[in-house]
Formats: C-alpha cells, sequence, structure tokens
C-alpha cells in the first residue's frame, strides 16, 4: 500500500449504507450483516492496513464517522 499512497498520515472512514430503513425488529440477518459488514467491518480493514505505519513512526489520527 505504501508503494501506492506513500506515508498515511490521516485515514478517515467515512462511508455507511443501510439495507432496510425501518425498526430494529423487522430487520433481517441477512441485511444486519449487510449493515455490519459495510459500516463496522469495512472500517477495522482499513486501520488493519494503516495503522501498522502510523504506529511505528509515533503518530497518525484515524478518524471515524458515518451517518446514513
Amino acid at each position: 500500500m505504501h508503494q501506492a499512497f506513500g506515508v498515511i498520515d490521516i485515514m478517515v472512514c467515512n462511508a455507511a449504507s443501510s439495507p432496510y430503513h425501518g425498526p430494529m425488529h423487522g430487520i433481517t440477518d441477512d441485511q444486519f450483516e449487510t449493515l455490519l459488514r459495510n459500516n463496522i467491518l469495512s472500517n477495522q480493514g482499513l486501520m488493519q492496513w494503516t495503522a501498522p505505519g502510523m504506529h511505528a513512526r509515533r503518530g497518525g489520527a484515524t478518524i471515524t464517522l458515518a451517518g446514513i
């Protein structure tokens, strides 16, 4: 990744989606898994790619925000 982007000092996770709009008691398991995958697990993947370099340099920031 560093060859493509160089040193990453700030990583901003700003994506969200929902396959369902309504009360939580109406969401299906598949819809909830999609919501988790898009809104939480994708952020974790980005952090796993960027955090080691920030940690090694003893600096950097991760900002996570989302809204649907």
